[in-house]
């Protein structure tokens, strides 16, 4: 019984079937009655530590599937928040482009404001230029039309009524400024 132990326990490393061998070997003829209340007691603390071991085992495994569980959700936040990103990265590419188009077409609109504006004042301008131009045209041509009128009538020369533009129904389209 002692060998039987003694290599039972050399295999296992176990301290306790170690401890039993030396219990039998110690023992005397008769004196086996210790030797089976140790093995019963090593019997009972073996069981309990089984279903101890069990209980473990079973805790773990739970522990395991809330970790993998846990472990999935977070993946799958992952993933959601990766395409999330993503979407809103695309999104801002789009809206960066159409914002650089815009302050472009808005530069091209400004330039386009200021040509319009450098146009309009050239014609204003010239229009100015021109209605001071027809204002004094018609100034000295009536000053022209008076003097003739008085020559011809200082002189007494008849003009007839077209020449005169007294013509009846016949005024001066154009009126003073």
């Amino acid at each position: 019984a002692f060998a039987a132990l003694k290599s039972s326990a050399s295999r296992a490393h176990s301290l306790r079937l170690a401890a039993l061998a030396v219990s039998v070997h110690e023992a005397k003829a008769g004196h086996f009655d210790e030797v089976l209340k140790a093995i019963d007691a090593m019997i009972a603390t073996l069981l309990k530590e089984g279903a101890a071991d069990m209980e473990k085992r079973d805790q773990c495994l739970s522990e395991y599937q809330k970790i993998k569980s846990k472990v999935a959700d977070i993946e799958w936040l992952i993933e959601k928040n990766d395409a999330a990103i993503d979407k809103l990265e695309r999104l801002i590419e789009e809206l960066s482009a159409a914002k650089a188009k815009t302050e472009e077409e808005i530069a091209e609109v400004e330039k386009q404001m200021i040509a319009m504006k450098k146009e309009r004042k050239a014609e204003n301008d010239n229009f100015k230029a021109g209605k001071t131009d027809d204002q004094k045209a018609i100034e000295l041509l009536t000053k022209a039309k008076d003097f003739l009128t008085s020559y011809f009538d200082k002189n007494s020369i008849d003009v007839g009524e077209i020449q005169s533009g007294r013509q009846e129904g016949v005024e001066m389209l154009q009126q003073g400024p």
